[in-house]
């Protein structure tokens, strides 16, 4: 489980796996308000005093499940959550390097699925290699500042063209024992 508190809001996320439910195994992403009352009071509501209405808690703000089917929506470990200044939720599904934003009505208006791994970049159908946790940016980020954020294609693409070999080469570049002519493909 991973939990980010959403600044501003006192609210926090959690990413709640979803290994031990009973009709089934599937994820939920949950936004929770532990306040009893404004948060400016400062006065939290234990869990078991903020009662339930049909088997979810009073403190649940929002909360994420596929609408397609729960199970299709499930990573067992690894994952994270983050709220973006839209309202908009970025969601980790790190078991399966699947990256995806949600709306506040469940849209999902983004998704990227992981290639890389440390074996280079390969082609994946419905899952890449397991990611700790995602966070995204803004273009107007401060360590983006001066940086090209051109497009320069998908990374499939670059490493069939010898561009972009993998992690292995890039890691060697950026601790010097690339070639400098090097553009990391494979020898």
């Amino acid at each position: 489980m991973d939990q980010e508190w959403i600044t501003g809001a006192g609210h926090f996320l959690i990413f709640e796996n979803g290994t031990v439910h009973l009709r089934g195994t599937y994820s939920t992403v949950f936004e929770i308000n532990p306040y009893d009352g404004p948060m400016k009071d400062g006065i939290y509501i234990p869990q078991m005093e903020a009662g339930s209405s049909d088997g979810v808690s009073n403190q649940v703000a929002w909360k994420y499940r596929s609408g397609n089917s729960p199970a299709s929506f499930y990573a067992r470990n690894i994952s994270g959550c983050q709220r973006m200044p839209n309202g908009n939720t970025v969601i980790c599904a790190g078991t399966w390097g699947q990256f995806f934003e949600v709306t506040r009505e469940g849209e999902v208006v983004w998704e990227y699925i992981n290639p890389a791994a440390t074996s280079g970049i390969f082609k994946v159908g419905g899952s890449g290699p397991s990611t700790f946790r995602v966070h995204r940016y803004a273009p107007d980020h401060p360590a983006l500042k001066g940086r090209d954020l051109t497009p320069k294609g998908k990374l499939t693409e670059l490493a069939a063209r010898g561009e972009f070999g993998g992690l292995t080469e890039l890691r060697k570049a950026r601790q010097g024992g690339g070639n400098k002519g090097d553009k990391g493909g494979k020898k």
